[in-house]
């Protein structure tokens, strides 16, 4: 009976750790996508991404905003791994991607293509700045996610981008002092 708990308790436990947004388009390129619950509009959506900092090219039209996402360190800490459970590419890496949001009334959906891995530094596999795209980390000869990857890189980086593209209304400093 403490084998049968221990196994199903496991079970649970594995299935629910590779859970992430990332999809596999039909052209077999690597995407991240979410929809977010949310009463901000475009206007307010591409202030908070300008004043970020974090965000290059934004362009609002028609309520849809472009950007790309500037180079921004790997924190796998904030998915709860530490240095020695994460790949050298996430490890060693910033991101940048192309981001694309859309909406619609009380929701957003956050679209992430062209996801890259920059290295910081030179290691004896690769050189700073070199520049990789995630899919050939992500997406294996069959068309379906590394499992190695899907379980530690994906959910590190699902868990960066979650955060990151969650709409935050700004805070109003009082200047009366």
């Amino acid at each position: 009976m403490k084998k049968l708990a221990f196994l199903i308790g496991l079970l649970i436990s594995t299935s629910s750790f590779a859970q992430h947004h990332f999809q596999i388009t039909e052209a077999a390129q690597l995407i991240w996508q979410k929809v977010y619950e949310s009463p901000a509009n475009a206007t307010q959506y591409h202030e908070m991404l300008f004043n970020s900092g974090k965000f290059s090219d934004i362009a609002e039209l028609n309520g849809k905003i472009t950007c790309w996402l500037n180079e921004t360190p790997i924190d796998y800490n904030q998915a709860g791994y530490d240095i020695m459970q994460v790949s050298m590419f996430v490890r060693d890496g910033n991101m940048k991607c192309f981001a694309t949001i859309q909406f619609k009334e009380g929701k957003y959906r956050v679209t992430l293509e062209q996801i890259q891995v920059i290295q910081r530094y030179d290691t004896h596999l690769s050189k700073k700045g070199e520049i990789t795209y995630l899919d050939r980390h992500a997406i294996n000869r069959k068309g379906t996610f590394n499992k190695m990857v899907e379980n530690n890189s994906l959910v590190v980086l699902d868990a960066l981008f979650k955060s990151m593209f969650e709409y935050k209304q700004a805070t109003h400093f009082n200047d009366e002092w």
